[in-house]
């Protein structure tokens, strides 16, 4: 599948299920590099950039113990969801 294409139809399923879930403020989708493939209409490039460097920390100290499929962080103001999916 074309990777333009697949990213488009990854940024118009994320504004869907924000749509669906409104709860939701902020989705994305990271490449097994952890580059960004698609972002939701709502993430702003200074929100994403911040989260990646943040991810990318994390998944730097996970490699020591073994890497990292899935992570839930519960905040004051929040939530935050992680899930790896095959190669994404």
């Amino acid at each position: 599948m074309d990777s333009e294409f697949f990213a488009f139809a990854l940024k118009n399923t994320l504004d869907e299920v924000q749509k669906a879930c409104p709860d939701i403020k902020n989705a994305f989708v990271l490449d097994q590099n952890h580059a960004v493939i698609a972002q939701d209409g709502n993430t702003t490039e200074e929100i994403l950039t911040r989260a990646v460097e943040i991810l990318n920390e994390m998944f730097e100290k996970a490699d020591a113990i073994g890497g990292m499929d899935d992570l839930t962080i519960d905040g004051t103001n929040g939530q935050m969801n992680i899930s790896r999916m095959e190669e994404v």
